[in-house]
Order: C-alpha cells, then sequence, then structure tokens
C-alpha cells in the first residue's frame, strides 16, 4: 500500500507511519511539487489539502483515501467533485487546547492593548494605557466543537459569563447558556467578546455581516479564529473605523496572506496572527490520535468506522 505524506514535517508522519504500520511504502514531501514522482502509486494521500487542485487528484489513479491533517476540509472541495468515491477524513476534535489558547490569547492582547503598548515599545516611549480585565466579562462563543468548549473551559477559569451560539440550543457544560444562531445579534448585543471558532460552510460564510456587527456594543471585541469567510471583511473595516466596535483579533482573513493594502495592518485595536491558532508543538502527537485507528481500520477493512469521515 503506497502512501504519500505532503506536509513541511513530512518526514516525523512518514517515520511514525513506517514503524508503527511496517507494511506501509510511505513517500514524503514538502509539497506537491516535490511529491510529482509519487503520485501515480499513491493510495493514501495525507495531507492539509492546501494547494491541492484538479490536475494533481488526476495524476493519481489509484487514490482510495485522503486525510486531512486539519479540521477543515473545505480546500478538499476539488478533490471530492474529481473523485467522488475516494474516501475523505480530517482531523476534527484535536484542535481544542491550542485555538482555545490563541482565543484567550487575542482576548488579553486586546484588553490590555499590547498592540499599542509594542508601538511605544519602538518608539522608547513609557507610557500609561487604559487595561481591561477578563474577570467578570462575557463572551459569546460562537461554535461549540472541541474549541468552542475548551475556550468555555478557560474563560470560566477567569471569571468570565460564557453564552455559546450553535446550530441547536442544548445544555453544555461551562456554558451560562446556549443559543442558536438565530439569536446571533442578540448574543452579539450582550458580551463583551464574541468569539469566532465554527467551520466554514455555506451556511456560515459571512455569518457575522454588517446587521451582526452593527448589533455588538461599542465597547465589545470580536475574535475571529475561524475562517476569514465567517466574517464580512468589509463591514469589520468600516465598523472598528467608525469606532462601533472596540476592536478585532483576527488569525484568519478573507485572504492569506493579508494583502499590504489592508487597513487591518495599521490599527492599533486589532491583533493579528498569521493563521497560527491550530499550531502546537505536540501536533504529531495529537493528529496520531485520529490516523493511527484509522490507518488500522482502512486496512482492515473497516471503512465505515472511520472517525471523522465525510465520504
Amino acid at each position: 500500500m503506497h502512501v504519500l505524506v505532503i506536509f513541511p514535517d513530512a518526514q516525523s508522519y512518514g517515520d511514525r507511519l513506517t514503524v508503527r504500520f511496517p507494511s506501509l511504502l510511505v513517500h514524503v514531501a514538502e509539497t506537491y511539487a516535490h511529491a510529482a514522482p509519487y503520485l501515480a502509486d499513491t493510495q493514501i494521500l495525507i495531507t492539509t489539502g492546501r494547494g491541492l487542485d484538479a490536475e494533481t487528484v488526476r495524476a493519481m489513479p489509484r487514490l482510495e483515501w485522503i486525510h486531512c491533517l486539519i479540521s477543515g476540509i473545505d480546500q478538499l472541495t476539488v478533490a471530492r467533485e474529481a473523485r467522488p468515491e475516494v474516501i475523505i477524513s480530517s482531523s476534527s476534535g484535536i484542535h481544542g487546547p491550542q485555538m482555545a489558547e490563541m482565543a484567550v490569547l487575542h482576548m488579553l492582547a486586546l484588553s490590555r492593548q499590547i498592540v499599542r503598548l509594542e508601538r511605544q515599545r519602538s518608539g522608547h516611549k513609557w507610557v500609561d494605557l487604559p487595561q481591561r480585565v477578563l474577570d467578570q466579562k462575557s463572551v459569546g462563543i460562537v461554535g461549540l466543537g472541541a474549541a468552542g468548549t475548551r475556550l468555555a473551559e478557560l474563560c470560566k477559569a477567569f471569571n468570565m459569563t460564557v453564552y455559546g451560539v450553535s446550530r441547536t440550543r442544548r445544555s453544555e457544560r461551562c456554558f451560562d447558556s446556549v443559543f442558536g444562531r438565530d439569536q446571533l445579534c442578540y448574543v452579539a448585543s450582550i458580551v463583551d467578546f464574541l468569539v469566532l471558532v465554527v467551520p466554514q460552510s455555506s451556511e456560515t460564510i459571512h455569518l457575522i455581516d454588517g446587521t451582526v456587527l452593527g448589533a455588538m456594543k461599542p465597547t465589545s471585541m470580536i475574535v475571529n479564529l475561524a475562517r476569514g469567510g465567517v466574517v464580512d471583511e468589509r463591514a469589520l473595516v468600516d465598523a472598528l473605523v467608525a469606532g462601533r466596535i472596540a476592536g478585532a483579533g483576527l488569525d484568519v482573513t478573507a485572504t492569506e496572506p493579508l494583502p499590504a493594502s489592508s487597513p487591518l495592518w495599521q490599527m492599533e485595536n486589532v491583533v493579528l496572527t498569521p493563521h497560527l491558532a491550530g499550531h502546537t508543538d505536540r501536533y504529531l502527537e495529537q493528529v496520531w490520535t485520529v490516523l493511527e485507528p484509522n490507518m488500522e481500520r482502512f486496512l482492515a477493512g473497516m471503512h465505515v468506522d472511520m472517525i471523522n469521515s465525510v465520504q
């Protein structure tokens, strides 16, 4: 069985697979360009899916299974359309700890005005700036997956009131209340922070639009760790410029990398990180909790029992 791993740290994944599954013939490559010699024989592809195009999919006639190393599979649309018979599985559910910590980092950085403080430091200025605390503030978490539920736990540790927004109302531990998406504007109007950890889909494109932003308090802030398309970025910029909201923490943007011409770069009430929320020094160990049992089941022909299978 020929396996191809395409990832910047592909060798680590390849080594782990070879030791655990010695019957596999594992090839590794950092990019799709480097993977060209192995495509024709590939039966299992392990990748993030970013950059996977129709031509590359057609170059893998023996392909049977793609495992996505990240939680979102929107970047695998081309593969699903070109080869609907191919099994696709994701690494959904492993990103809770790192994404929750990144959300807290953004909330703290916004509250403590870290961008302004850093600019003062670069100019050798020692000037007092107002400092807000998370204690007794409220947060609305949009998306109640692994990241959202882990974030709720951390927010409770900061003595925050925690509201959830989900497709369906339900009781969840660490949430004071959970609302349906039809009440998103209401939640936006009462919280100090609105944090987005919802997957991007046809239902969530521009979920946060001018109406939702307009419902927010002028002292409230938004944090987006989901996908750039979940937020109407033009409406967000307008709200920030007009002072209708107090700030934004963005790990994702509509276009990535963020264009140099974007006004977001210069805003002192905006915290930017380059799509890092899902990253961690323990990523291989986290992925392995899904990849190892899925490999066992795939090799045993137990395709219907594979974790996070979407095909």
